[in-house]
């Protein structure tokens, strides 16, 4: 344990990761209802598990897309889906909030 604070590296580990867990629930409910986003339908919280219970896309993700169309799409549909992405960021940047990983 440290003895500033008597906590263990592991407790201040799991403090850290669930303060980002929450962190993203709460902004998942600020966008939630933008078609440019996975909808968040509910938060189930158990003693040792956060359940996230999102819409479900039949299409999967983008990677996923890319697959299935081995990797060859045309450039309409690239543009469609850099518009996608511009709308969803630009609503984020909307209600201040700021993504720094986005990638297909």
């Amino acid at each position: 344990p440290d003895l500033a604070t008597g906590q263990s590296y592991i407790e201040t580990e799991v403090h850290e990761e669930l303060t980002q867990i929450l962190r993203e629930v709460y902004l998942l409910s600020i966008i939630n209802g933008a078609p440019e986003f996975s909808r968040l339908f509910d938060v189930v919280v158990s003693p040792k598990t956060l359940y996230l219970v999102l819409e479900y896309l039949s299409a999967g993700n983008f990677y996923d897309y890319l697959r299935m169309k081995n990797h060859a799409i045309s450039e309409n549909q690239i543009m469609s889906f850099m518009m996608q992405l511009l709308r969803g960021v630009s609503i984020m940047h909307s209600l201040k909030i700021y993504h720094r990983d986005i990638k297909p």
